[in-house]
């Protein structure tokens, strides 16, 4: 386990570009998971089918596609229900960035 940054763009409701930054000690590299989040509409449901196949222990410790799932969509979940967000959250411009412990 370890830190998670992820910086994601987000482009007409589609995630644009994904970086994974941190200290979680991945075997593989996480840009292949970032490959598989381009493109991907940025939900909840359609992150997590987009992760479903994909052994994120090689890539980002011990989180399942459920949990990085969740830990992606948290920024909107937040604006949604009008929350403010935890220090660790921002938004500038039309990126969201993220930081969480896995």
């Amino acid at each position: 386990f370890g830190q998670i940054d992820a910086r994601i763009e987000v482009h007409n409701g589609l995630i644009d570009n994904i970086k994974f930054f941190g200290d979680f000690l991945g075997l593989r590299d996480v840009g292949d998971v970032e490959s598989k989040l381009a493109g991907v509409c940025y939900d909840k449901l359609h992150l997590q089918e987009a992760l479903e196949n994909v052994e994120l222990k090689d890539y980002l410790g011990g989180l399942n596609a459920q949990e990085l799932a969740q830990f992606l969509f948290a920024w909107k979940l937040n604006q949604l229900f009008l929350l403010p967000l935890p220090s660790s959250f921002s938004k500038i411009d039309e990126s969201f960035y993220f930081n969480g412990e896995s």
